[in-house]
């Protein structure tokens, strides 16, 4: 996502529409209540949001060296195949 971003002029809303776009079954899930969760309490749903919600979910704090490693390797992985 950090590549498109960078190639593209983009504002934090259409950061949050892309990247949300893109994520897929079980994560497209988590999103789709989280959301509703944010905006029912009010709330705008910005970049920095949507990346902190998506980090606590996905990439705890305690194992995220570890998660970042093994995402790094499977990119790698996926992209000799």
């Amino acid at each position: 996502m950090k590549r498109i971003f960078r190639a593209m002029v983009t504002s934090d809303d259409q950061k949050v529409k892309l990247a949300t776009h893109m994520l897929a079954e079980e994560a497209a899930y988590w999103w789709a209540g989280t959301n509703m969760r944010i905006e029912a309490s009010g709330d705008v749903v910005t970049w920095m949001r949507f990346k902190n919600e998506f980090l606590r979910k996905y990439f705890p704090e305690d194992l995220r060296p570890f998660n970042i490693l093994q995402c790094r390797c499977f990119h790698i992985y996926n992209s000799n195949t």
